[in-house]
């Protein structure tokens, strides 16, 4: 592969999490529902008072162990790609740190966090899509469901909703068992689950009008 290739590739895939970065963080920042992937996250900072993207690192440190798990007795080089997740998600969430720290959107009015949570999924889905093309080790939400998915040998985007339905509902249940209240939970949540799928199709359809020769906007 030209090297200019590959500088795409690895451009796209840091500009990608980067974007992810921001807009999961946004998501949580409007106060109106995490996103699926960071709602269990959520619950945890709000019950032990750590911050939101430590817990965020903890969780995606737990995914690439599960992912370990999944895979049976992955050679040495699966295995050292699975684990270049962990430092991947200690740069990812110090991202999320800095967003969360200069984004406060909780004195703001429902329009204007409504609005900030439609840019949130906008920047999530392509953020998403941006990884994806790079065809790289995965992002650090789809790698554990790829994971689940060649162990149930079921389609990905099965895989997906159920991953996601089942994080919002444990992070439900977590949140009334550890706060008595229910937070990181809402209609972001509904939203996100709802619109990042689209954004990232939107994205894979408007690459694909790129190259009438490769399909690949290049």
């Amino acid at each position: 592969m030209p090297v200019s290739a590959q500088f795409k590739r690895y451009a796209s895939y840091t500009v990608g999490m980067i974007l992810l970065a921001i807009g999961l963080t946004l998501t949580a920042q409007t106060h109106l529902g995490t996103s699926p992937l960071t709602s269990v996250a959520y619950v945890l900072a709000e019950y032990t008072h750590n911050t939101f993207s430590n817990m965020t690192l903890l969780m995606f440190t737990l995914f690439v162990l599960a992912q370990i798990a999944l895979a049976g007795k992955p050679t040495a080089r699966k295995t050292a790609e699975l684990l270049l997740q962990i430092p991947l998600s200690l740069v990812f969430t110090r991202v999320m740190g800095a967003v969360q720290r200069f984004v406060d959107l909780s004195g703001c009015t429902l329009p204007v966090r409504l609005l900030c949570l439609f840019l949130a999924i906008l920047l999530t889905g392509v953020g998403a899509a941006m990884t994806l093309q790079a065809r790289l080790n995965p992002n650090l939400g789809d790698g554990i469901v790829q994971a689940l998915s060649i162990f149930l040998n079921k389609p990905i985007g099965q895989c997906k909703n159920v991953f996601d339905i089942i994080n919002v509902i444990f992070a439900a249940v977590l949140s009334y068992g550890l706060l008595g209240r229910l937070v990181g939970v809402g209609i972001g949540s509904v939203l996100c689950m709802l619109g990042v799928g689209r954004v990232i199709a939107l994205c894979n359809w408007y690459r694909r009008l790129g190259c009438p020769r490769c399909g690949i906007r290049c």
